[in-house]
């Protein structure tokens, strides 16, 4: 009842103050925290805020709630959700975003898919099909040491263990991991994966590994400490967690989030289409400068109407690392500042999905049990996505990262004409990725292209621009995360600007969104 409510009333509050905006130099008009996104990060400051008595606006660059959270539905298969952003939860991992989506009266349910139960998964490596029991075994098409000739969890520890100091029985604690050394003496966090890899693993291990693990972060500039996270999530496949989505879309959490937040009182308010721009002042005295932006088909860009100026006491960013870049404060140019913003790597990503009328895979019995597929074409990986209200079988036959992957998405994109069924603009798919995508698919499921149906329906989304030109974001070599996420999260002592997104979290949660609801957190206990 009250999200329905919200609804009615989201035309009235976008607007709150098309007549007469605060002065930036008329304290008594200062909103108490201006806060910056409205992803999943700023509707929960907005809505960990909501009873405080305070004067809050979320300000957001496009149209459209959620940020990386983003649920469609399918032209032709309408009430069938797909999630191009965020698409699971662990809740055993991701504790508050499950509390946050029950607290919010949402229905979390299972995503059965969890990361490709290994029963139902099957590699297309360098040509060749293998199952996972078969990785490393004579059939792998890579031409390895006798001592790599194991499973990609199996290389990667004996990799670790036998040339670090890191204990054989355990997997290290973040305290830890800046404990351990290399046999060679070099601290393994100062190291890229490309370092570490190139360093103890033959160049046949190497791309073995590239390609089994599949993730861009596998090798690479990445910090080698990002080695662990590949270690648990590998034993988590072993042993599936019991995943998690929310019904109807993940995006159900920001949205009802912000319900909660503007209906918790009049004096709460949320404007679209707001790109800041500059922020100048002191402390209870901020004024933030707003380019009007206009979103059509999915597309925001700047328009040519006047800027707009707020007044705030203290300016929380919810926006990931290329948006703070591109805000004009002085503060933001010292030294320190610039190298602690600059200890990520940005990590670019797309979804495909397309709808078919029946689920055409299953003609060839080699697939009858196969709901997932992992390989080193651009492809990488693939899901059945679940059979639609109408019957329809939706499939995500491309879930892939990588600038070299996104970017040949991005040029077939842009190629072509629209296919039936296709939704418009940002997300729409062309004929030639269609085509490409049916190219891949008949040699990972081992049919003629002829036997693969002409597609009803389809969407996709590359997280490559402004202002998401990454989807996640992973930290380089040599710097102490916890050290960067507490700088971070307010890098002047003398000025009241919060930064709480997930982008310089720590460890296995970094490009998770529960990394942005535990930087909130935070930041709502040190500072807010």
């Amino acid at each position: 009842m009250n999200f329905l409510l919200f609804i009615l009333l989201l035309p009235q509050v976008i607007f709150t103050w098309s007549h007469g905006w605060p002065k930036y130099n008329q304290e008594d008009d200062c909103l108490d925290v201006a806060i910056i996104g409205a992803g999943i990060g700023g509707t929960y400051t907005g809505y960990r805020l909501r009873n405080r008595g305070l004067k809050l606006a979320i300000f957001e660059y496009s149209d459209r709630i959620g940020g990386r959270m983003f649920t469609a539905a399918l032209p032709t298969v309408p009430g069938t959700t797909v999630d191009f952003g965020a698409m699971r939860l662990n809740p055993k991992e991701h504790t508050f975003l499950a509390h946050t989506a029950t607290q919010l009266g949402l229905k979390i349910v299972d995503f059965p898919l969890n990361y490709g139960n290994r029963n139902e998964t099957i590699y297309y490596l360098r040509g060749r099909h293998l199952l996972p029991d078969e990785l490393g075994g004579p059939r792998t098409p890579y031409n390895l040491r006798p001592n790599e000739r194991l499973s990609p969890s199996d290389l990667l520890w004996r990799l670790y263990t036998e040339n670090t100091n890191m204990s054989r029985y355990a997997y290290p604690s973040e305290s830890e991991i800046y404990t351990i050394y290399t046999t060679d003496g070099y601290p393994l966090y100062t190291m890229s994966m490309d370092n570490f890899l190139s360093r103890y693993a033959s160049r046949e291990a190497y791309s073995y590994l590239r390609d089994a693990l599949v993730w861009h972060h596998a090798s690479g500039r990445f910090g080698a400490q990002i080695g662990f996270d590949f270690l648990t999530f590998l034993s988590d496949n072993t042993s599936p967690p019991d995943l998690k989505t929310v019904d109807n879309g993940m995006d159900q959490v920001p949205k009802r989030l912000l319900s909660a937040f503007v209906l918790a009182s009049p004096r709460h308010s949320i404007h679209l289409n707001h790109h800041l721009t500059s922020m100048k002042g002191r402390p209870g005295n901020y004024r933030l400068t707003f380019q009007p932006t206009s979103t059509v088909a999915g597309y925001t860009k700047p328009t040519l109407l006047p800027n707009r100026h707020v007044c705030a006491r203290k300016v929380v960013l919810a926006i990931q690392k290329d948006c703070v870049e591109k805000v004009d404060f002085a503060p933001y140019q010292s030294r320190e500042f610039r190298r602690r913003l600059n200890t990520v790597y940005g990590v670019q990503s797309q979804k495909i999905f397309l709808a078919y009328p029946y689920p055409w895979k299953y003609f060839n019995n080699i697939n009858e049990n196969i709901t997932h597929a992992k390989t080193n074409l651009p492809s990488k990986f693939t899901y059945d996505w679940r059979e639609g209200s109408n019957g329809y079988w939706i499939h995500l036959p491309s879930y892939s990262d990588g600038e070299s992957s996104v970017a040949l998405w991005r040029e077939l994109q842009n190629q072509g004409s629209t296919i039936y069924g296709s939704m418009p603009g940002a997300q729409r798919v062309s004929t030639e990725v269609r085509d490409r995508i049916h190219s891949y698919m008949s040699r990972i499921y081992r049919l003629p292209k002829s036997y693969i149906p002409s597609t009803v329906g389809g969407a996709m989304q590359l997280w490559d621009t402004f202002p998401f030109r990454a989807a996640w974001h992973i930290y380089k070599p040599g710097f102490r995360m916890e050290q960067t996420r507490d700088y971070m999260l307010k890098p002047f002592a003398n000025h009241e600007v919060i930064h709480v997104a997930g982008s310089w979290w720590p460890n296995k949660l970094q490009g998770w969104s529960e990394a942005a609801l535990r930087a909130v957190d935070l930041a709502v206990k040190r500072y807010l």
